[in-house]
């Protein structure tokens, strides 16, 4: 049987794959994890108060113009 394990092991695995292995893996789950925070309120705007700081952060350290994302992401 398989067991299950916390999310820190599912964080280390994720970390010792290649570069080529992350992106498929995020393809694959991304979608899933939009439901999962798209259909509960309480949930959505906890990781959307939590992450966007981050994410901004990162956009900005990385040079990333928000408006080329958007566009990219909205078609």
């Amino acid at each position: 049987m398989n067991e299950r394990k916390d999310v820190s092991h599912f964080l280390e695995q994720f970390n010792d794959l290649t570069p080529e292995e992350k992106t498929d893996l995020i393809k694959k789950i991304m979608p899933q994890f939009c439901h999962t925070v798209m259909e509960n309120k309480d949930l959505r705007d906890k990781i959307m108060q939590e992450m966007m700081p981050f994410c901004m952060e990162m956009m900005n350290k990385n040079d990333f113009p928000m408006k080329e994302m958007m566009v990219k992401m909205m078609g």
